[in-house]
């Protein structure tokens, strides 16, 4: 039975498994599928947040221009 989401497949590079190694120390319960899974995630957040809600997550006060 073909699964219900789809799947994706990525080659591993020189850099990979040493960012799962870190995921592994953060999530030691988590299979590598997984933490591969919430270090996307996580990194789509960082990257996607507005500067103005990184400054106020870091406590920052935010002044409008």
């Amino acid at each position: 039975m073909p699964p219900a989401r789809q799947r994706f497949q990525i080659t591993e590079t020189d850099e990979l498994p040493a960012c799962l190694d870190q995921a592994e120390l953060k999530w030691p319960q988590d299979a590598r599928s997984k933490s591969l899974a919430r270090l996307a995630l996580a990194g789509a957040q960082s990257t996607l947040e507005s500067p103005a809600k990184k400054a106020r997550g870091l406590g920052l006060e935010v002044v409008p221009a």
